[in-house]
């Protein structure tokens, strides 16, 4: 299936998206917007796959439905294919890899939803958005996006275009942005 880093070649490829994500080697993990949808909330929680709020506290308690959702997806998990079916091309959320385990990448990602503006007021970062995720990155430098991706191997966006997939590829040389063409 595609290596981390896919090759020239292999960009040119047309690949199709549910195999490819189930085909990675690290573990997956969807972090899914359930204010996209009214749909997701209710799918989230009839899932058995870890998941928790990035939300913490009363704000994880009373409002979920307006929450990103961290979700780890095993290989054959239905909520994968739902996602993918009913999920792609509206913006419901964003797929990453991590070698890391759950709790830790929830904290990780959790840390990232916060940001200061250049008044230094404190603002709702909503990077789990595939719109916002491609335009903040996009204007970030190697060091901040090495140092916002973390523990996250990879994280794979739908893009502007609807056989569009961005990824960004964390390697020793820093983060590697490349698109590929999928199909659902």
């Amino acid at each position: 299936m595609l290596s981390a880093t896919p090759r020239p070649a292999e960009q040119d490829r047309v690949y199709p998206l549910l195999p490819t994500l189930r085909g990675l080697t690290q573990p997956l993990y969807a972090l899914i917007d359930a204010a996209q949808d009214q749909a997701i909330l209710p799918l989230l929680l009839s899932c058995t796959a870890a998941r928790d709020c990035l939300f913490e506290g009363v704000h994880a308690q009373t409002l979920p439905a307006y929450a990103a959702h961290l979700v780890q997806l095993t290989r054959d998990d239905p909520l994968l294919e739902t996602l993918v079916q009913r999920g792609w091309g509206r913006n419901w959320g964003v797929y990453l890899t991590s070698a890391e385990p759950f709790a830790a990448v929830l904290t990780h990602l959790r840390q990232r939803c916060w940001v200061r503006d250049p008044g230094g007021a404190r603002l709702y970062f909503r990077y789990f958005d595939p719109r916002v995720m491609r335009t903040a990155f996009a204007a970030m430098g190697q060091s901040e996006l090495a140092a916002f991706l973390g523990p996250v191997s990879t994280f794979f966006v739908e893009a502007e275009v609807a056989d569009g997939m961005r990824c960004w590829h964390s390697q020793d040389q820093g983060v590697r942005c490349y698109d590929l063409r999928v199909r659902r």
